[in-house]
Protein backbone atom coordinates (compact mmCIF):
# COMPACT_ATOMS: atom_id res chain seq x y z
CA UNK A 1 0.00 0.00 0.00
CA UNK A 2 1.73 3.02 -1.42
CA UNK A 3 -1.54 5.01 0.68
CA UNK A 4 -4.58 4.17 2.92
CA UNK A 5 -6.85 2.22 0.12
CA UNK A 6 -4.63 2.48 -2.65
CA UNK A 7 -2.63 -0.85 -4.33
CA UNK A 8 -0.46 -0.93 -7.05
CA UNK A 9 -0.21 -3.95 -9.65
CA UNK A 10 2.60 -4.12 -12.54
CA UNK A 11 1.19 -6.39 -15.37
CA UNK A 12 3.93 -6.81 -18.62
CA UNK A 13 1.78 -7.12 -21.22
CA UNK A 14 4.95 -7.65 -23.34
CA UNK A 15 4.15 -11.52 -23.37
CA UNK A 16 1.11 -11.64 -24.21
CA UNK A 17 -1.48 -11.66 -27.61
CA UNK A 18 -4.55 -9.41 -27.43
CA UNK A 19 -7.52 -10.69 -28.60
CA UNK A 20 -8.44 -8.29 -30.87
CA UNK A 21 -10.23 -8.63 -34.37
CA UNK A 22 -6.94 -8.77 -36.71
CA UNK A 23 -4.19 -10.71 -34.41
CA UNK A 24 -4.35 -13.67 -37.00
CA UNK A 25 -1.17 -16.61 -36.75
CA UNK A 26 -0.41 -18.89 -38.73
CA UNK A 27 1.44 -22.22 -37.64
CA UNK A 28 2.33 -25.80 -38.91
CA UNK A 29 3.15 -28.81 -36.62
CA UNK A 30 2.51 -32.48 -35.79
CA UNK A 31 -0.66 -33.52 -35.28
CA UNK A 32 -2.28 -36.83 -34.42
CA UNK A 33 -5.14 -36.47 -36.67
CA UNK A 34 -6.62 -33.45 -39.00
CA UNK A 35 -6.49 -32.44 -42.36
CA UNK A 36 -2.77 -32.42 -44.31
CA UNK A 37 -1.78 -30.15 -47.21
CA UNK A 38 -4.20 -27.45 -46.66
CA UNK A 39 -5.16 -25.18 -43.20
CA UNK A 40 -7.94 -24.60 -41.13
CA UNK A 41 -9.42 -21.46 -38.89
CA UNK A 42 -9.40 -22.43 -35.69
CA UNK A 43 -10.93 -20.31 -33.19
CA UNK A 44 -10.86 -22.02 -29.65
CA UNK A 45 -9.54 -25.03 -28.15
CA UNK A 46 -12.20 -27.30 -28.18
CA UNK A 47 -12.27 -27.04 -32.32
CA UNK A 48 -7.94 -27.58 -32.01
CA UNK A 49 -8.93 -30.82 -30.52
CA UNK A 50 -11.83 -31.49 -32.47
CA UNK A 51 -10.44 -31.28 -35.50
CA UNK A 52 -6.46 -31.85 -34.64
CA UNK A 53 -6.57 -34.52 -31.44
CA UNK A 54 -5.07 -33.82 -28.28
CA UNK A 55 -1.05 -33.69 -27.55
CA UNK A 56 1.08 -37.17 -27.78
CA UNK A 57 4.89 -37.53 -26.36
CA UNK A 58 5.88 -36.91 -29.74
CA UNK A 59 4.03 -33.57 -30.48
CA UNK A 60 3.22 -31.65 -27.42
CA UNK A 61 5.89 -29.44 -28.08
CA UNK A 62 3.33 -28.20 -31.39
CA UNK A 63 0.13 -28.79 -29.83
CA UNK A 64 0.57 -26.78 -26.85
CA UNK A 65 2.40 -23.80 -28.94
CA UNK A 66 -0.93 -23.90 -31.00
CA UNK A 67 -3.20 -24.81 -27.42
CA UNK A 68 -1.19 -21.49 -25.69
CA UNK A 69 -1.70 -18.91 -28.73
CA UNK A 70 -5.68 -19.91 -28.64
CA UNK A 71 -5.93 -19.04 -25.19
CA UNK A 72 -5.21 -14.88 -25.87
CA UNK A 73 -6.23 -15.22 -29.24
CA UNK A 74 -9.00 -16.52 -31.46
CA UNK A 75 -7.93 -16.64 -35.29
CA UNK A 76 -4.97 -19.64 -35.52
CA UNK A 77 -4.68 -20.96 -39.24
CA UNK A 78 -3.51 -24.77 -38.19
CA UNK A 79 -1.88 -26.96 -40.82
CA UNK A 80 -0.87 -30.17 -39.87
CA UNK A 81 2.82 -32.10 -41.01
CA UNK A 82 2.83 -35.52 -42.02
CA UNK A 83 5.88 -37.76 -43.29
CA UNK A 84 3.70 -37.93 -46.88
CA UNK A 85 7.18 -39.00 -48.80
CA UNK A 86 8.25 -41.56 -46.28
CA UNK A 87 11.15 -42.56 -43.83
CA UNK A 88 13.68 -44.96 -44.95
CA UNK A 89 14.02 -47.11 -41.95
CA UNK A 90 16.68 -50.43 -41.44
CA UNK A 91 14.04 -53.27 -40.77
CA UNK A 92 16.37 -55.49 -39.04
CA UNK A 93 16.60 -57.92 -41.96
CA UNK A 94 19.27 -58.75 -44.52
CA UNK A 95 19.64 -60.35 -47.86
CA UNK A 96 20.31 -63.79 -47.92
CA UNK A 97 20.07 -64.67 -51.45
CA UNK A 98 18.36 -63.42 -54.64
CA UNK A 99 17.19 -66.68 -56.40
CA UNK A 100 17.08 -67.11 -60.48
CA UNK A 101 13.09 -66.92 -60.34
CA UNK A 102 13.36 -63.21 -58.39
CA UNK A 103 12.51 -64.10 -55.08
CA UNK A 104 14.91 -62.36 -52.42
CA UNK A 105 15.54 -64.49 -49.26
CA UNK A 106 16.21 -62.32 -46.15
CA UNK A 107 17.40 -63.50 -42.73
CA UNK A 108 15.18 -63.37 -39.84
CA UNK A 109 11.10 -63.17 -39.78
CA UNK A 110 10.25 -60.35 -40.78
CA UNK A 111 8.72 -57.77 -38.87
CA UNK A 112 8.47 -54.16 -40.02
CA UNK A 113 7.75 -56.01 -44.00
CA UNK A 114 4.80 -57.00 -45.00
CA UNK A 115 2.75 -57.95 -48.09
CA UNK A 116 1.91 -53.66 -49.36
CA UNK A 117 5.49 -52.95 -47.99
CA UNK A 118 8.34 -50.65 -49.79
CA UNK A 119 11.61 -51.88 -50.05
CA UNK A 120 14.92 -50.83 -51.21
CA UNK A 121 18.52 -52.54 -50.83
CA UNK A 122 20.86 -49.27 -50.69
CA UNK A 123 19.35 -46.19 -48.91
CA UNK A 124 21.22 -43.87 -52.26
CA UNK A 125 19.08 -45.79 -54.76
CA UNK A 126 16.20 -44.52 -56.27
CA UNK A 127 15.14 -48.36 -56.95
CA UNK A 128 12.39 -49.11 -54.55
CA UNK A 129 9.81 -52.31 -54.82
CA UNK A 130 6.15 -53.08 -53.73
CA UNK A 131 6.06 -56.32 -51.86
CA UNK A 132 3.34 -58.09 -53.47
CA UNK A 133 3.30 -61.47 -50.68
CA UNK A 134 6.20 -63.05 -47.89
CA UNK A 135 6.57 -66.54 -48.29
CA UNK A 136 7.66 -67.64 -44.87
CA UNK A 137 9.95 -69.66 -44.33
CA UNK A 138 11.12 -71.07 -46.89
CA UNK A 139 12.72 -74.64 -46.84
CA UNK A 140 16.15 -74.00 -44.44
CA UNK A 141 18.02 -75.97 -47.07
CA UNK A 142 21.17 -75.20 -48.61
CA UNK A 143 23.71 -76.32 -51.40
CA UNK A 144 27.28 -77.22 -50.10
CA UNK A 145 30.06 -77.32 -52.00
CA UNK A 146 33.21 -78.55 -50.81
CA UNK A 147 36.01 -78.49 -53.15
CA UNK A 148 39.41 -79.23 -52.11
CA UNK A 149 42.80 -78.12 -53.60
CA UNK A 150 44.50 -81.67 -53.84
CA UNK A 151 48.25 -80.79 -54.75
CA UNK A 152 49.70 -77.50 -56.19
CA UNK A 153 51.25 -77.65 -59.55
CA UNK A 154 51.70 -75.18 -62.61
CA UNK A 155 48.43 -74.99 -64.90
CA UNK A 156 44.51 -73.71 -65.07
CA UNK A 157 42.35 -74.90 -61.73
CA UNK A 158 38.63 -74.41 -63.46
CA UNK A 159 35.41 -74.85 -61.84
CA UNK A 160 32.05 -74.83 -63.75
CA UNK A 161 28.95 -73.50 -62.30
CA UNK A 162 26.18 -73.88 -64.17
CA UNK A 163 27.84 -73.57 -67.25
CA UNK A 164 30.24 -70.70 -66.49
CA UNK A 165 33.58 -71.31 -65.86
CA UNK A 166 35.96 -69.62 -63.33
CA UNK A 167 39.55 -70.41 -63.55
CA UNK A 168 42.98 -69.56 -61.74
CA UNK A 169 46.02 -70.25 -63.54
CA UNK A 170 48.41 -71.11 -60.92
CA UNK A 171 52.72 -70.68 -61.27
CA UNK A 172 54.18 -73.32 -59.35
CA UNK A 173 57.40 -72.60 -60.49
CA UNK A 174 57.84 -68.86 -60.37
CA UNK A 175 55.33 -67.20 -57.68
CA UNK A 176 55.43 -70.61 -55.49
CA UNK A 177 51.62 -70.81 -55.25
CA UNK A 178 50.68 -73.26 -52.76
CA UNK A 179 47.46 -75.45 -51.94
CA UNK A 180 46.41 -72.90 -50.02
CA UNK A 181 47.23 -69.87 -52.13
CA UNK A 182 44.95 -71.36 -55.16
CA UNK A 183 41.97 -72.05 -52.64
CA UNK A 184 41.58 -68.21 -51.90
CA UNK A 185 41.84 -67.20 -55.22
CA UNK A 186 39.30 -69.45 -56.46
CA UNK A 187 37.13 -68.91 -53.43
CA UNK A 188 37.54 -65.14 -54.54
CA UNK A 189 36.41 -65.60 -58.05
CA UNK A 190 33.53 -67.85 -57.02
CA UNK A 191 32.58 -64.79 -54.90
CA UNK A 192 32.80 -62.59 -57.95
CA UNK A 193 30.77 -64.63 -60.36
CA UNK A 194 27.71 -66.17 -59.02
CA UNK A 195 25.55 -63.74 -56.83
CA UNK A 196 23.41 -66.46 -55.12
CA UNK A 197 26.04 -68.02 -53.11
CA UNK A 198 25.44 -66.64 -49.28
CA UNK A 199 29.17 -67.81 -48.19
CA UNK A 200 32.07 -68.47 -49.96
CA UNK A 201 35.03 -69.28 -47.17
CA UNK A 202 38.65 -70.85 -47.54
CA UNK A 203 40.30 -72.93 -44.57
CA UNK A 204 43.59 -73.64 -45.79
CA UNK A 205 43.29 -76.03 -49.19
CA UNK A 206 39.40 -76.21 -48.60
CA UNK A 207 36.70 -74.05 -50.09
CA UNK A 208 33.51 -74.19 -48.88
CA UNK A 209 30.70 -73.19 -51.38
CA UNK A 210 27.51 -72.50 -49.72
CA UNK A 211 24.44 -71.41 -51.76
CA UNK A 212 20.30 -71.78 -51.22
CA UNK A 213 18.80 -74.56 -52.94
CA UNK A 214 15.24 -72.68 -53.27
CA UNK A 215 14.28 -71.48 -56.64
CA UNK A 216 18.53 -72.13 -57.66
CA UNK A 217 19.19 -74.93 -59.40
CA UNK A 218 22.71 -75.93 -58.27
CA UNK A 219 24.71 -78.09 -60.88
CA UNK A 220 28.57 -77.64 -60.51
CA UNK A 221 31.56 -79.57 -61.29
CA UNK A 222 35.58 -79.40 -61.07
CA UNK A 223 36.67 -78.93 -64.49
CA UNK A 224 40.53 -79.04 -64.60
CA UNK A 225 43.55 -79.07 -61.71
CA UNK A 226 44.06 -81.61 -59.07
CA UNK A 227 40.59 -81.09 -57.51
CA UNK A 228 38.04 -83.21 -55.59
CA UNK A 229 34.46 -81.53 -55.33
CA UNK A 230 32.24 -83.10 -52.63
CA UNK A 231 28.50 -81.84 -52.38
CA UNK A 232 26.04 -81.97 -49.83
CA UNK A 233 22.90 -80.41 -48.18
CA UNK A 234 22.87 -78.38 -44.99
CA UNK A 235 20.52 -76.13 -42.75
CA UNK A 236 20.36 -72.41 -44.03
CA UNK A 237 22.10 -70.70 -40.14
CA UNK A 238 18.75 -69.31 -39.63
CA UNK A 239 15.54 -69.21 -41.15
CA UNK A 240 15.10 -67.66 -44.60
CA UNK A 241 12.08 -65.58 -45.90
CA UNK A 242 11.57 -65.02 -49.00
CA UNK A 243 9.60 -61.80 -50.57
CA UNK A 244 8.27 -61.14 -53.80
CA UNK A 245 7.35 -58.29 -55.27
CA UNK A 246 4.74 -56.44 -57.45
CA UNK A 247 5.89 -55.82 -60.94
CA UNK A 248 5.23 -52.83 -63.39
CA UNK A 249 3.33 -53.66 -66.50
CA UNK A 250 5.91 -53.16 -69.22
CA UNK A 251 9.22 -53.18 -66.61
CA UNK A 252 10.53 -55.97 -65.38
CA UNK A 253 12.45 -56.26 -61.91
CA UNK A 254 16.21 -57.20 -63.32
CA UNK A 255 16.77 -59.46 -60.14
CA UNK A 256 20.20 -60.08 -60.77
CA UNK A 257 21.04 -56.08 -59.65
CA UNK A 258 18.37 -56.06 -57.05
CA UNK A 259 20.86 -56.75 -54.12
CA UNK A 260 24.06 -58.25 -52.44
CA UNK A 261 23.94 -60.65 -50.22
CA UNK A 262 24.30 -59.28 -46.86
CA UNK A 263 22.64 -55.90 -47.52
CA UNK A 264 20.28 -54.05 -45.36
CA UNK A 265 16.61 -54.51 -46.13
CA UNK A 266 15.26 -50.82 -45.84
CA UNK A 267 11.42 -50.38 -45.23
CA UNK A 268 9.24 -47.16 -46.13
CA UNK A 269 7.83 -45.59 -42.77
CA UNK A 270 4.85 -43.32 -44.21
CA UNK A 271 1.80 -41.66 -43.27
CA UNK A 272 -1.05 -43.61 -44.47
CA UNK A 273 -4.86 -43.38 -43.66
CA UNK A 274 -6.61 -46.61 -41.80
CA UNK A 275 -8.80 -48.34 -43.59
CA UNK A 276 -11.48 -51.52 -43.47
CA UNK A 277 -14.19 -53.37 -44.97
CA UNK A 278 -17.70 -55.00 -44.55
CA UNK A 279 -18.16 -57.83 -47.31
CA UNK A 280 -21.07 -58.39 -49.00
CA UNK A 281 -23.08 -61.23 -47.47
CA UNK A 282 -21.74 -64.52 -46.98
CA UNK A 283 -18.29 -63.86 -48.10
CA UNK A 284 -15.59 -63.98 -46.16
CA UNK A 285 -14.48 -61.52 -44.38
CA UNK A 286 -10.13 -60.02 -45.09
CA UNK A 287 -8.34 -59.73 -42.16
CA UNK A 288 -6.29 -56.36 -41.46
CA UNK A 289 -3.27 -58.30 -42.41
CA UNK A 290 -5.34 -58.66 -46.18
CA UNK A 291 -5.71 -55.05 -45.99
CA UNK A 292 -2.22 -54.13 -46.01
CA UNK A 293 -1.67 -53.84 -49.77
CA UNK A 294 -4.70 -51.80 -49.79
CA UNK A 295 -3.37 -48.84 -47.70
CA UNK A 296 -3.54 -45.40 -49.45
CA UNK A 297 -2.79 -41.91 -48.04
CA UNK A 298 -5.41 -39.32 -48.82
CA UNK A 299 -4.31 -35.40 -47.36
CA UNK A 300 -8.11 -34.12 -46.83
CA UNK A 301 -11.45 -33.82 -48.79
CA UNK A 302 -10.22 -32.18 -51.81
CA UNK A 303 -7.98 -35.10 -52.61
CA UNK A 304 -10.60 -37.68 -51.99
CA UNK A 305 -12.86 -36.10 -54.24
CA UNK A 306 -10.39 -36.03 -56.84
CA UNK A 307 -9.46 -39.51 -55.88
CA UNK A 308 -12.32 -41.29 -55.22
CA UNK A 309 -13.34 -42.85 -58.77
CA UNK A 310 -9.48 -44.57 -58.91
CA UNK A 311 -10.09 -45.98 -55.23
CA UNK A 312 -10.49 -49.45 -55.93
CA UNK A 313 -13.03 -51.66 -53.85
CA UNK A 314 -12.13 -55.56 -53.25
CA UNK A 315 -14.90 -57.85 -55.43
CA UNK A 316 -15.95 -59.44 -52.40
CA UNK A 317 -16.39 -56.18 -50.25
CA UNK A 318 -19.69 -53.92 -50.72
CA UNK A 319 -18.22 -51.29 -48.49
CA UNK A 320 -14.84 -49.91 -48.11
CA UNK A 321 -14.20 -47.62 -45.13
CA UNK A 322 -11.27 -45.16 -44.89
CA UNK A 323 -10.09 -42.82 -42.25
CA UNK A 324 -10.54 -38.85 -43.11
CA UNK A 325 -7.49 -38.31 -41.33
CA UNK A 326 -3.90 -40.42 -41.65
CA UNK A 327 -2.24 -41.87 -38.89
CA UNK A 328 -2.60 -44.26 -36.38
CA UNK A 329 -5.14 -42.77 -34.11
CA UNK A 330 -7.77 -44.27 -35.92
CA UNK A 331 -6.87 -47.21 -35.91
CA UNK A 332 -9.50 -49.40 -33.74
CA UNK A 333 -12.25 -47.00 -34.48
CA UNK A 334 -15.12 -49.18 -34.11
CA UNK A 335 -17.77 -48.88 -37.02
CA UNK A 336 -21.11 -50.93 -37.03
CA UNK A 337 -23.41 -51.97 -39.50
CA UNK A 338 -26.84 -52.89 -39.03
CA UNK A 339 -29.73 -54.22 -41.33
CA UNK A 340 -33.75 -53.68 -41.24
CA UNK A 341 -34.13 -57.58 -40.03
CA UNK A 342 -31.07 -56.37 -36.91
CA UNK A 343 -34.03 -53.84 -35.85
CA UNK A 344 -37.01 -56.19 -35.88
CA UNK A 345 -35.29 -58.44 -33.41
CA UNK A 346 -35.68 -56.06 -31.01
CA UNK A 347 -32.56 -56.81 -28.91
CA UNK A 348 -29.90 -56.72 -31.40
CA UNK A 349 -26.71 -55.19 -29.71
CA UNK A 350 -24.43 -52.41 -32.13
CA UNK A 351 -21.94 -52.64 -29.27
CA UNK A 352 -21.45 -54.17 -25.95
CA UNK A 353 -24.33 -53.79 -23.75
CA UNK A 354 -26.15 -50.58 -26.37
CA UNK A 355 -29.16 -52.38 -27.64
CA UNK A 356 -29.62 -51.02 -31.40
CA UNK A 357 -32.87 -49.89 -31.47
CA UNK A 358 -32.77 -47.55 -28.79
CA UNK A 359 -29.98 -45.19 -31.20
CA UNK A 360 -32.58 -44.77 -33.62
CA UNK A 361 -36.07 -43.29 -34.19
CA UNK A 362 -36.68 -45.20 -37.22
CA UNK A 363 -35.13 -48.15 -39.18
CA UNK A 364 -33.35 -48.87 -42.22
CA UNK A 365 -35.43 -49.96 -45.34
CA UNK A 366 -34.12 -53.28 -46.81
CA UNK A 367 -36.23 -52.67 -49.49
CA UNK A 368 -34.78 -49.60 -50.28
CA UNK A 369 -31.68 -50.79 -49.87
CA UNK A 370 -30.72 -48.86 -46.31
CA UNK A 371 -28.55 -50.28 -43.68
CA UNK A 372 -27.27 -47.97 -40.43
CA UNK A 373 -23.63 -46.98 -39.94
CA UNK A 374 -22.53 -46.42 -36.67
CA UNK A 375 -19.08 -44.76 -34.82
CA UNK A 376 -17.63 -45.36 -31.94
CA UNK A 377 -14.39 -44.13 -30.60
CA UNK A 378 -13.04 -45.18 -27.43
CA UNK A 379 -16.21 -45.57 -25.51
CA UNK A 380 -18.20 -42.94 -27.01
CA UNK A 381 -20.36 -43.56 -30.32
CA UNK A 382 -19.63 -40.53 -31.93
CA UNK A 383 -21.87 -41.00 -35.12
CA UNK A 384 -24.77 -43.01 -36.70
CA UNK A 385 -26.56 -42.10 -39.90
CA UNK A 386 -29.43 -44.61 -41.20
CA UNK A 387 -28.43 -44.24 -45.56
CA UNK A 388 -28.94 -45.89 -48.84
CA UNK A 389 -26.79 -47.62 -50.82
CA UNK A 390 -28.56 -46.95 -53.89
CA UNK A 391 -26.99 -44.22 -55.91
CA UNK A 392 -29.67 -40.98 -56.12
CA UNK A 393 -31.88 -41.98 -53.28
CA UNK A 394 -33.70 -39.06 -50.88
CA UNK A 395 -35.08 -38.76 -48.08
CA UNK A 396 -38.72 -37.49 -47.15
CA UNK A 397 -37.35 -33.90 -47.62
CA UNK A 398 -35.70 -34.77 -50.64
CA UNK A 399 -32.68 -34.29 -49.80
CA UNK A 400 -29.84 -37.31 -50.91
CA UNK A 401 -29.77 -40.37 -48.78
CA UNK A 402 -26.66 -41.88 -50.15
CA UNK A 403 -24.38 -43.36 -48.59
CA UNK A 404 -21.00 -41.60 -49.98
CA UNK A 405 -23.46 -38.41 -49.83
CA UNK A 406 -24.11 -38.12 -46.56
CA UNK A 407 -21.02 -39.79 -44.35
CA UNK A 408 -18.78 -38.60 -46.75
CA UNK A 409 -20.02 -34.70 -46.12
CA UNK A 410 -20.99 -34.75 -42.88
CA UNK A 411 -18.66 -37.53 -40.89
CA UNK A 412 -15.58 -36.32 -38.88
CA UNK A 413 -14.21 -39.92 -38.87
CA UNK A 414 -14.86 -41.50 -42.30
CA UNK A 415 -15.00 -41.81 -46.21
CA UNK A 416 -17.07 -44.47 -47.10
CA UNK A 417 -16.76 -46.01 -50.37
CA UNK A 418 -19.70 -48.06 -52.24
CA UNK A 419 -19.38 -51.19 -54.10
CA UNK A 420 -21.46 -50.08 -56.97
CA UNK A 421 -20.45 -52.68 -59.04
CA UNK A 422 -22.74 -55.02 -56.76
CA UNK A 423 -26.37 -54.88 -55.88
CA UNK A 424 -25.94 -57.48 -52.76
CA UNK A 425 -26.31 -55.99 -49.42
CA UNK A 426 -23.20 -55.72 -46.95
CA UNK A 427 -23.56 -58.57 -44.01
CA UNK A 428 -24.60 -57.47 -40.44
CA UNK A 429 -21.64 -56.06 -38.18
CA UNK A 430 -22.41 -55.82 -34.74
CA UNK A 431 -21.86 -57.14 -31.07
CA UNK A 432 -23.63 -60.56 -30.11
CA UNK A 433 -23.85 -60.59 -26.36
CA UNK A 434 -24.27 -63.87 -25.07
CA UNK A 435 -27.24 -65.76 -24.74
CA UNK A 436 -27.89 -67.50 -21.14
CA UNK A 437 -30.30 -69.83 -20.08
CA UNK A 438 -32.50 -69.76 -16.86
CA UNK A 439 -29.75 -71.59 -15.13
CA UNK A 440 -26.71 -69.52 -16.50
CA UNK A 441 -25.53 -71.70 -18.67
CA UNK A 442 -24.61 -70.18 -21.76
CA UNK A 443 -26.64 -70.80 -24.93
CA UNK A 444 -24.63 -68.67 -27.47
CA UNK A 445 -21.38 -67.56 -26.43
CA UNK A 446 -21.13 -63.47 -27.42
CA UNK A 447 -19.45 -62.81 -31.09
CA UNK A 448 -17.78 -59.59 -31.91
CA UNK A 449 -18.09 -59.42 -35.33
CA UNK A 450 -17.75 -55.43 -35.61
CA UNK A 451 -15.44 -53.39 -38.50
CA UNK A 452 -12.27 -51.94 -37.37
CA UNK A 453 -10.11 -49.59 -39.11
CA UNK A 454 -6.61 -50.52 -39.25
CA UNK A 455 -3.41 -49.89 -41.08
CA UNK A 456 -3.48 -46.17 -40.21
CA UNK A 457 0.61 -45.47 -39.74
CA UNK A 458 2.14 -41.50 -38.93
CA UNK A 459 5.45 -42.20 -40.47
CA UNK A 460 8.62 -39.96 -38.99
CA UNK A 461 7.59 -36.11 -38.98
CA UNK A 462 10.75 -34.24 -39.96
CA UNK A 463 11.52 -30.80 -40.53
CA UNK A 464 11.20 -30.75 -44.12
CA UNK A 465 7.38 -32.20 -43.27
CA UNK A 466 7.02 -29.30 -41.17
CA UNK A 467 8.65 -26.91 -44.01
CA UNK A 468 6.19 -28.54 -46.57
CA UNK A 469 3.08 -28.24 -44.25
CA UNK A 470 3.75 -24.11 -43.97
CA UNK A 471 4.17 -24.13 -48.20
CA UNK A 472 5.69 -21.49 -50.38
CA UNK A 473 4.25 -17.88 -51.48
CA UNK A 474 5.87 -18.29 -54.56
CA UNK A 475 4.12 -21.60 -55.05
CA UNK A 476 0.78 -20.17 -53.70
CA UNK A 477 1.28 -23.21 -51.96
CA UNK A 478 -0.94 -23.88 -48.03
CA UNK A 479 -0.10 -20.71 -46.29
CA UNK A 480 1.18 -18.99 -48.91
CA UNK A 481 -1.82 -19.50 -51.16
CA UNK A 482 -3.20 -17.23 -48.29
CA UNK A 483 -0.69 -14.83 -48.16
CA UNK A 484 -0.78 -14.38 -51.76
CA UNK A 485 -4.78 -13.67 -51.71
Amino acid sequence: MLSPGVKVNEIDLSIVVPTVSNATAAFAGEFTKGPSDKFMLITNADDLKRYYGEPTNSNFNDWFQAYNFLQYGNKLLVSRAVDANGTWNDSGNEVYAVNEDGKVEVTNEPQMIQAGSLVKFDENSEDEYKVKELESPVDAVAQVDEITIDSAADGDYSIDLNGTVVTYTADVTTNGDTTDVIATNLGALLEDVDSSATNVSVTGSVITYTASVAGTSMSNSVASGDMTLVTSTANVPGESYELVFEEDAGSPIDFTSIATVGASVLVKDAAYNAIAEAQIDGMDKRTAQDLVSDRIFISNEDEYEVIEDSIPVHPTAKLKFIAKSSGDLMNGIEIAVARESDFDAGNSTAFPGIILNDLFENKPLEADKEVAILVKDGDKIKENYIVSLKPGSKDYRGKSNYIEDVVNHFSDYLYIKNNEGTTDMPESRLFQAAVYDETGSVVTPAENNLVYLSNGSDGSVNMGDIITAYGSVSNNTIFGNCIAA
